[in-house]
C-alpha cells in the first residue's frame, strides 16, 4: 500500500521511513552516516554587511569603474550599499569625426553617400577628396536575410526518411552501371616478375672494363661527372719499397711504419687530380767502422766503432711540384754494452742528413710520377660540369653513307 505519512529520522531529519519497524531494521545501517545537521547551515542567510567603510567602497567601485562598464559597476554598488550608491557616471562624450580633406573636426559632419563611411564638414571639402575617395568608395555589403519558415508540407523529408516510389516507375534488377564500378578491381596486363640477377656477358664485361680503364673511371660513371677514388691502399703498398734503402755501408731502413693520411684520385670535368698528404717512418739502423776495422774483412767491428739508430719521420708528402717533404730525425738507443761507441743525436742526425736524405727524396718524387701516371690525364678539360656533346657516329659499312651525287635532268 501507499505511505501516506513518513517519519523520519530524528537525529538528522534526513531518512525517512514507513514505519518504526522499518526504522529499528535499519538503524544499523543509517547510525554509521546519522549526523546532527549544522545550525549555521540551516539559518537562512541574512545579507552581507559591507566589510569596509562605505566611503572606501565608493572610492574602490569609482576605481573599477574606469575599467569597467559604469552601469555594471553601479549596480555592484547599489546592491552592497543600497540608497546610498553614487549615481553612475556620465557617459564620456566621443570626439567629433575628423574631415577627410582638411582633416578638421565636425560638429555636424556630412558623410559619403555611396561608402557612409567618410566624413566630410561641409560640401566643397567632399567635391575636393573626391578624386581621391573615388578609388576606394564602395557601396556596403548588405548582409543576406534570414530564410523565411517553410510551412510543414513545402519542408524536405530528412534523409532517415524512405523515399516514396514515384508513380509510373520501375525497377531494373542487375543494371549495369558500366565498367566504372571495378576500378578498384583492376589488374596490370602483366603479372609481377620476381627481380632475378643475370650474369652479364664477356663482351659486355670487357666492354665496361676497358671503358673504366680508359678514361680512370668506374663503370657505373658513364658521364665521366664527379667520381672520387681512394689511393691509400696503393702508398701504402709503394712505401713498402723503401725497406732495405741504403748507401750500402753505414745506414740501412729496415721498416717503415705509421703510414697515415689521406691520398685520392679526383674526376672533376674530365680531368684527374691528385691528392695526396701522407707521413710515416722510416726505422734505420747502422755501423760506421773505424779505420782498423774497415781495413779488415766485412763484419768485423770493435768497441770504437760507432753504432747507429734512429728513425726519420716524414711527414706532408704531397704531389704538388712546389711543396717539399719534410725529414726529422729522431735518435734511440742502440744495442750493446756500455764501453762501445753509440751514436748520439747530432752524429746521428748529420749521418741520417749526409747518406739517407738524398736517397730518401729521390725515391719519394719516383713514387709521385708513378701516382701520376696510374690515370690518363690528357683528356682536355671540360668546359662545364656537363661532358661535351659527343660527336655524330661514323656511319659503318652495314649503314648506307648519305653523299651528293650530281643528278641527270637531260631525261
Amino acid at each position: 500500500s501507499a505511505i501516506t505519512k513518513l517519519l523520519r529520522c530524528g537525529v538528522c531529519k534526513a531518512a525517512s521511513y514507513c514505519s518504526t519497524n522499518c526504522q529499528k531494521e535499519d538503524w544499523q545501517f543509517h547510525k554509521r552516516v546519522c549526523k546532527k545537521p549544522d545550525p549555521e547551515r540551516e539559518a537562512p542567510k541574512s545579507k552581507p554587511e559591507p566589510e569596509m567603510d562605505p566611503e572606501e567602497m565608493k572610492r574602490f567601485m569609482s576605481e573599477l569603474g574606469e575599467k569597467h562598464d559604469p552601469n555594471q559597476v553601479h549596480q555592484v554598488m547599489s546592491s552592497l550599499l543600497g540608497d546610498k550608491a553614487p549615481p553612475p557616471p556620465p557617459k564620456p562624450k566621443e570626439p567629433d569625426p575628423p574631415c577627410r580633406s582638411c582633416s578638421k573636426p565636425c560638429a555636424k559632419p556630412l558623410r559619403c553617400g555611396t561608402c557612409k563611411a567618410a566624413t566630410y564638414c561641409s560640401a566643397a571639402c567632399q567635391k575636393e577628396d573626391w578624386q581621391f575617395h573615388k578609388r576606394i568608395c564602395k557601396k556596403p555589403v548588405v548582409a543576406p536575410a534570414a530564410p523565411e519558415t517553410q510551412e510543414a508540407s513545402e519542408v524536405p523529408a530528412s534523409s532517415s526518411t524512405p523515399l516514396r516510389p514515384k508513380e509510373n516507375e520501375t525497377l531494373v534488377e542487375n543494371e549495369s552501371v558500366g565498367s566504372w564500378y571495378k576500378h578498384r578491381e583492376w589488374k596490370p596486363e602483366e603479372p609481377q616478375q620476381d627481380f632475378a640477377p643475370s650474369k652479364l656477358g664477356e663482351q659486355v664485361a670487357a666492354g665496361a672494363q676497358s671503358k673504366s680503364s680508359a678514361s680512370g673511371t668506374s663503370a657505373w660513371n658513364s658521364a665521366g661527372t664527379w667520381e672520387e677514388k681512394d689511393m691509400m691502399p696503393w702508398w701504402s703498398q709503394k712505401l713498402q719499397a723503401l725497406n732495405g734503402l741504403g748507401d750500402g755501408e753505414v745506414l740501412t731502413v729496415e721498416k717503415v711504419e705509421g703510414v697515415r693520411g689521406e691520398a685520392s684520385v679526383v674526376h672533376v670535368r674530365g680531368q684527374p687530380k691528385f691528392l695526396c698528404d701522407l707521413s710515416f717512418e722510416l726505422c734505420f739502423s747502422g755501423l760506421q767502422r773505424c779505420k782498423a776495422c774497415s781495413r779488415s774483412p766485412p763484419g768485423s767491428r770493435c768497441s770504437n766503432c760507432i753504432r747507429f739508430l734512429g728513425k726519420v719521420q716524414v711527414s706532408e708528402l704531397a704531389c704538388d711540384s712546389e711543396s717539399r717533404p719534410s725529414l726529422r730525425v729522431q735518435r734511440e738507443e742502440p744495442g750493446g754494452p756500455s764501453h762501445v761507441k753509440k751514436a748520439n743525436q747530432k752524429e746521428c742526425s748529420s749521418a741520417a742528413e749526409e747518406l739517407l736524405f738524398p736517397l730518401i727524396k729521390e725515391k719519394l718524387q719516383e713514387y709521385v710520377t708513378d701516382y701520376k701516371a696510374t690515370v690518363a690525364s690528357d683528356a682536355p678539360k671540360w668546359a662545364s660540369q656537363l661532358p661535351p656533346v659527343s660527336a655524330a657516329p661514323v656511319p659503318t659499312d652495314s649503314e648506307p653513307s648519305m653523299t651528293a651525287e650530281p643528278m641527270d635532268c637531260s631525261s
